[in-house]
């Protein structure tokens, strides 16, 4: 089968709403800035807005996103 990419941004999208769907109302994927937060929480974190928690730090949103059922298998992050 075909390999399609899907772009960083539209997965960023396609995991913040599935963790809104799954309950987690206050849970976004949020990209990290700034070279020290990167070096204490890489490149994409996920983030209880809430409470103003890192709730999964170190994430890679290609795994995430399969782990979670939004990037099938057939589909990749576009470098």
């Amino acid at each position: 089968m075909k390999q399609i990419s899907v772009n960083e941004q539209a997965l960023v999208k396609r995991i913040n709403r599935v963790l809104k769907k799954k309950g987690r109302l206050g849970w976004q994927l949020k990209k990290t800035r700034g070279w020290k937060m990167i070096s204490s929480v890489g490149e994409f974190h996920v983030l209880d807005i809430e409470r103003s928690f890192i709730v999964l730090p170190h994430v890679n949103i290609e795994e995430y996103g399969r782990e979670i059922g939004v990037l099938q298998d057939h589909e990749r992050l576009a470098e």
